[in-house]
């Protein structure tokens, strides 16, 4: 690999605690830190063996001596200069602690720069090479960027003591340079510049009503159309709807662009109390869940009793008859499968965001008193549960917001609930 599986990895860091200084008088603050630093880091989480050359054996590629005879030959030209994905960070921040541990803060903002990601670069090469070139090269780039922050307050009143912390990130994702994006390719085709994790789809212009209407609209060839079936958007004007021309990144992405959680923690006179919120804000997803990269697949939304799996009872009072033109599913099939329905699109995109009781806690530790009576130093008892609520536009189409891939035909939402006893003799 010529020397490119070595990589120096630099990083520096600095910090600045203002309360230390002699000129700093708020007794009030207990901490009070400015800190920042910068640093390269690298990861190596690709396929292996990608610098060497993939050799292939063709079985009756000639006749020698009036005999068919088979050849090994290099299919795959491995790329020697490969190396490692690499990014530099940048971050600044403050810590803030006031009051002896009564108000606390902390906050970083935060900028990364990823280069030499590993991308394919087939059709970066002339057709004067033939055709033989290195498949993979250390090409893409991508930036992140925003702020982390922890604001918690602690406090003690009596027998009464109880936390809060409330942690949050946002960020945003971007191509900066994806080497799939050819330059003959339109905008809307183009990953360079655009969010990371966009998907491909069409744009969707809601559901046909008529025959009438399919006629005078541009359709996927091959593709039949009846009324109730999902139009779109024929975007370079050609006539009809095809993927090569009509698909593009339509700007809608799974990740959230702020995450956050919440604890809340309380005990008094042996009651403890403890509950976790957490919530993801910003995001994009599909009904469907298992589209990726536009291809056609048809799922519970677009076929009942897909795959032997349930159908909710939602998805037949709310697909389009020509009883009810005005609903929020297309037409549905039971035995013939439309394709047409089943391509990624604007259609099937729902508001991602959600908020959730992640964890809840209750319990009552025996006073010692009683409990060395029978030899046990400390006995706590306590009712635990996870997954208890979910807010979320997702939830009535019985989708996880967490794991939106997953079709709850077959695998429904969960909520746990136990109890349990803690003694220590």
């Amino acid at each position: 690999m010529n020397g490119s599986q070595w990589v120096n990895l630099p990083a520096v860091s600095a910090g600045w605690r203002i309360n230390n200084e002699e000129w700093f008088d708020a007794d009030w603050v207990d901490n009070l830190k400015l800190r920042g630093g910068i640093g390269k880091t690298a990861t190596s989480a690709v396929s292996a063996f990608q610098y060497l050359n993939l050799m292939h054996i063709q079985r009756n590629s000639m006749i020698l001596n009036n005999q068919s005879q088979s050849m090994i030959y290099s299919g795959t030209l491995g790329n020697p200069n490969l190396s490692w994905a690499k990014a530099i960070t940048y971050n600044a921040g403050v810590e803030f602690m006031a009051w002896k541990g009564l108000f606390g803060m902390e906050f970083d903002a935060f900028y990364k720069y990823q280069y030499d990601l590993l991308g394919s670069v087939g059709g970066s090469y002339p057709p004067s090479m033939g055709g033989y070139y290195y498949t993979t090269d250390n090409v893409n780039k991508i930036d992140y960027r925003g702020f982390d922050f922890t604001i918690s307050h602690n406090n003690k009143i009596g027998d009464f003591r109880y936390g809060i912390k409330w942690i949050g990130t946002l960020a945003s994702r971007r191509w900066l340079y994806y080497a799939g994006d050819s330059e003959n390719t339109p905008d809307y085709l183009k990953l360079t510049g655009k969010e990371v994790g966009s998907q491909l789809g069409f744009i969707a212009d809601g559901l046909f009503q008529s025959e009438e209407e399919i006629a005078n609209s541009p359709t996927i060839p091959g593709s039949p159309v009846l009324p109730g079936y999902v139009r779109y958007i024929d975007r370079n004007g050609d006539g009809k709807i095809t993927y090569a021309q009509d698909m593009g990144y339509v700007g809608k992405s799974p990740y959230a662009k702020f995450q956050s959680s919440l604890n809340l923690n309380a005990d008094w006179k042996g009651f403890d109390f403890d509950l976790l919120l957490q919530g993801g804000f910003g995001r994009t997803v599909a009904l469907t869940g298992v589209y990726s990269n536009g291809v056609m697949d048809n799922t519970v939304f677009t076929k009942m009793f897909y795959h032997g799996g349930n159908s909710p009872r939602f998805l037949p009072e709310n697909s389009w008859t020509p009883e009810n033109t005005n609903a929020e599913f297309p037409r549905l099939s039971l035995v013939t499968v439309s394709t047409n329905n089943a391509y990624s699109s604007t259609f099937w995109y729902r508001n991602g965001n959600f908020l959730r009781v992640k964890s809840f806690q209750f319990g009552y530790t025996i006073p010692n008193q009683l409990t060395r009576k029978a030899g046990i130093n400390k006995m706590r008892l306590f009712i635990e549960g996870s997954n208890l609520f979910t807010f979320s536009e997702l939830t009535k189409y019985n989708i996880d917001p967490e794991q939106p891939g997953v079709n709850n035909g077959y695998y429904p939402q969960q909520k746990t609930f136990s109890f349990g006893l803690n003694f220590s003799l």
